[in-house]
């Protein structure tokens, strides 16, 4: 199909005419194209079918036979190169007959018996044996594992499936798939498409044979797992849906998860224009998975989202959500795949902004709120770290891109659909989806799509939200005068890199006397814009953005009677989203009218949950007298646990968990202490008990270690929170006689998230003790537990283990980090270890008072402490979904 290119010249001027530090009279940087290979590597041939006969020991090898039926694309070739890590290759045959083949790096290179025919059509047979340390992870119980049962699963993206088959590990080759894997008769093995059949192979072990027919993949989405899995079927359209869950999980547990998966293929297929064309769909829960899902085609494999009913079905929306967002991969990153990791946002954003449109289409307008508001709230972090955009190309001048691939990418849906209107963005997705089935994408496919589809010309649109950085910030205010409404808009975020003077439209609705609503759409094309409006009395409030069309940040001023005019109007639900954030943040005295509005919708059992939450937030925010005891004064009635009859609030799960965390800011003593206190031990159920802990934290410091301690003697709650919650305590304020009630937490036999807290709060407890004999015997004790997790199944394990040896290691752990380094294939695990060996070697001890003595070197440390944390809150939050 014809694609009209672009000139990327005038896009180079108008980048550097943008960016500070280039005034017009400067000499611009030279011009050059990308260096060959910086977006991908050469492709010299096209797989058309991939076949693997494996045989997977839950020991840990696998052993058999990969097969590409391929073809070279070019002329002349004479070595095909395929990726492959750690695979001890036996023999290698190309058309049947035996040929070449040696290990450059991570590369195979196999030879052609004489130079390539393109078109022609090859079978290339690699026959290997291999222990994985990386896309094929096995899990073995046993006194010393976390693991409850013997499993193995796969995980390929981005590029780990090469360390158990050789392939074109890349995801811009497309082929079919057969995949057949012997393994011992107890297990359940699983792979992409359907399930051919199920043989005896030999005495004990069980060949399974799965294929997706005349559909294709990608290399990083083959997979593979197989546990004594028990197994819940339901059906789409005649297609099975089953969910694989460990054994002892009831259907009640799987159906509570992803129960809702036949409403989501109904959704994803109408909003696409694609019917979900695979043979089926499969999802498995696994132990110590890597992240929390991830979208192979036709078969999801996720983490153990898996709740307990009666306690935790109010608590489900987290789940929900994820079932969605990979459910939506299977169009955006398996149907349509990004045809180079620069373009991600195609596969990750897309998928994020349709788990976000289910959650309005299945929950509502405020719902649907609520949860746009949380991927802006995240937005805005992912630009704060780093300004870059989410696709570099040469000319965007950055050198760096993959910046908000999640939300960035899904606003950017967003705002099409707010500026295009629902049947014109519904016409240009479809276009999208339907045009490039099967196929591989760029951003320029998406732009081409809608633009075909509307006839609107949009590269000011892509330029600024996928190939520049930021977001703006819009300060708003309006006057009222002598008949006229004036709406003062001015961006006053930072022009600076990547980060430009957007062009927006925003919407604006404004509210006359009676309450009626009219809509404004103003246009930014620079700086500054104001809009004047005819209007015999002044407006009741201005609401703005009602369709979720700027990913930014509005600065808006109006009375505190407009504000509560908006929340109490007929303003859509995303401005009044945004009204609650701004609320929030307003400083000074709150007129007694606003804070009834908020008060009363707090207290208000018809106001719809989300706003009370909100309220509870705002109230939390403002952290004065008065809204403390009304944060309080709103728990008086709580009676006890959901289902034991208590009346109100204590019947609201969330919004008790909402109040725990508004009442974090709160001074110690006092009402909000007691209100917490309460929350901490007769709180609706577990998430609420272990939120009000973690507020109690910030509010008591040290005097809440006790709590902290205590809590440790109970039960660890759900995903191990009420725990995680005491070690963040204890790491902030614990004593060194707390490393030894650490220390059973530290211990190999247990699961990620619990060896995880526990060696962060320890390494900060160490780091804390005087400096000399004591901090060194502290260190010792953390550092001799880490290592023992060097050795663990779960690969977040090991990097946690790293990192706290680098705070807190000695130089037997540089020993143990060494011999690591040299075994190991992990390039991350590589990395990761000679940072900690550096900041081992480099230390420089400062007494824990003086930290303004800290030098260049003891910052490196600091650093470590800071990465390590970082990641643990990403994969507490959301491992990032993949």
């Amino acid at each position: 199909m014809h694609r009209r290119s672009r000139p990327l010249l005038p896009a180079l001027l108008a980048a550097l005419v943008l960016l500070p530090g280039l005034a017009r009279s400067e000499e611009p940087p030279p011009l050059k194209p990308e260096g060959r290979g910086v977006a991908s590597a050469d492709r010299s041939f096209d797989i058309r079918h991939l076949e693997l006969d494996l045989t997977i020991d839950p020991a840990g090898t696998v052993s058999g036979t990969a097969t590409h039926t391929l073809s070279p694309l070019r002329a002349g070739l004479q070595t095909l190169r395929l990726h492959a890590v750690g695979l001890d290759v036996q023999s290698v045959t190309l058309d049947g007959a035996p040929t070449t083949v040696r290990t450059v790096g991570e590369q195979l290179l196999v030879a052609l018996p004489s130079p390539s025919t393109p078109g022609a059509e090859h079978v290339l047979a690699i026959t290997y044996t291999a222990r994985p340390q990386l896309g094929l992870h096995f899990r073995q119980p046993g006194p010393d594992s976390p693991n409850d049962y013997v499993e193995v699963w796969s995980q390929g993206e981005d590029v780990d499936n090469r360390h158990w088959f050789p392939t074109w590990d890349a995801p811009d080759d497309r082929f079919t798939y057969t995949g057949h894997f012997t393994v011992p008769d107890r297990l359940t093995a699983m792979s992409n498409g359907r399930l051919l059949d199920r043989t005896p192979a030999r005495p004990g072990w069980t060949r399974w044979s799965y294929s997706l027919g005349e559909l294709d993949l990608v290399s990083y989405l083959v997979m593979f797992a197989a546990a004594e899995y028990r197994m819940v079927t339901e059906s789409w359209r005649g297609k099975p849906l089953i969910t694989y869950v460990p054994p002892g999980t009831s259907d009640e547990q799987a159906r509570l998860a992803t129960g809702r998966t036949a409403e989501m293929l109904d959704f994803m297929s109408s909003a696409t224009g694609v019917e979900y064309p695979y043979p089926g769909y499969t999802q498995v829960f696994v132990q110590g998975f890597m992240y929390t899902g991830m979208e192979n085609t036709s078969a999801t494999v996720m983490e153990r989202l898996l709740l307990h009913p009666a306690a935790m079905a109010p608590h489900n929306g987290w789940t929900e959500r994820v079932v969605a967002h990979e459910l939506a991969h299977q169009w955006f990153g398996d149907q349509l795949t990004c045809r180079d990791w620069r373009h991600m946002w195609l596969n990750e954003g897309i998928t994020t902004f349709m788990q976000s449109w289910w959650t309005l289409y299945a929950h509502g307008p405020e719902e649907g709120a609520e949860n746009l508001h949380r991927s802006l709230l995240r937005a805005s972090k992912e630009d704060g770290q780093g300004k870059n955009p989410m696709v570099s190309d040469f000319f965007t001048l950055s050198g760096a891109g993959g910046g908000g691939v999640y939300h960035r990418g899904s606003w950017a849906m967003w705002m099409l659909k707010a500026l295009l209107g629902d049947e014109d963005f519904g016409r240009g997705f479809r276009l999208y989806t339907q045009r490039h089935q099967h196929g591989l994408v760029s951003t320029h496919d998406l732009q081409e799509a809608f633009e075909d589809a509307t006839g609107l010309q949009l590269d000011w649109f892509f330029q600024q939200w996928a190939y520049f950085a930021g977001n703006p910030v819009v300060e708003v205010k309006h006057t009222w005068e002598d008949g006229s409404l004036r709406v003062d808009l001015t961006q006053v975020q930072k022009v600076e890199g990547m980060v430009p003077l957007f062009t927006l439209f925003v919407d604006l609705d404004v509210a006359d006397a009676t309450g009626a609503v009219t809509r404004h759409r103003v246009w930014m094309d620079g700086e500054t814009l104001s809009l004047v409006l005819p209007m015999q009395a002044p407006p009741a409030f201005v609401a703005l953005d009602p369709l979720g069309g700027v990913l930014g940040r509005f600065r808006q001023t109006q009375s505190d009677a407009e504000w509560a005019a908006l929340l109490t109007g007929s303003a859509t639900a995303w401005s009044k989203q945004l009204a609650w954030a701004a609320l929030a943040e307003r400083e000074g005295p709150v007129e007694p009218a606003l804070r009834q509005v908020v008060e009363g919708t707090l207290l208000d059992a018809a106001a719809h949950p989300v706003w009370r939450r909100a309220a509870a937030q705002t109230l939390g925010a403002w952290n004065d007298e008065a809204s403390i005891t009304a944060l309080a004064d709103a728990l008086g009635r709580l009676g006890g646990r959901e289902g034991d009859g208590a009346p109100g609030i204590a019947t609201d799960v969330r919004l008790q968990s909402a109040i725990a965390g508004a009442l974090a800011e709160a001074a110690p003593g006092g009402v909000a202490e007691a209100a917490l206190r309460t929350l901490h031990q007769r709180g609706a159920d577990e998430v609420v008990r272990g939120d009000a802990l973690q507020s109690l934290g910030k509010v008591l410091g040290d005097d809440a270690v006790p709590l902290a301690r205590a809590a440790l003697q109970g039960p660890p709650g759900h995903n191990a929170a009420a725990w995680r919650y005491a070690w963040g305590i204890l790491g902030a304020h614990g004593e060194a006689r707390d490393l030894e009630r650490l220390a059973r937490f530290r211990a190999p036999d247990q699961i990620y998230w619990v060896a995880a807290g526990a060696l962060r709060a320890s390494a900060s407890i160490a780091n804390r003790q005087e400096r000399g004999r004591d901090r060194d015997e502290a260190r010792q004790q953390v550092a001799r537990d880490a290592e023992r997790l060097l050795d663990a199944s779960n690969l977040r394990t090991r990097q946690v283990a790293i990192s706290v040896l680098g705070l807190v290691g000695d130089r037997a752990s540089v020993a143990r980090l060494d011999a690591l380094r040299a075994d190991s294939t992990v390039d991350v695990v590589r990395k990761a270890a000679t940072r900690s060996i550096e900041a081992i070697r480099t230390r420089k001890e400062v007494d824990p008072e003086k930290p303004e003595d800290d030098g260049a070197l003891t910052a490196k440390v600091k650093a470590i402490e800071e990465a390590l944390e970082e990641l643990t809150k990403e994969l507490q939050e959301l491992q990032e979904l993949r």
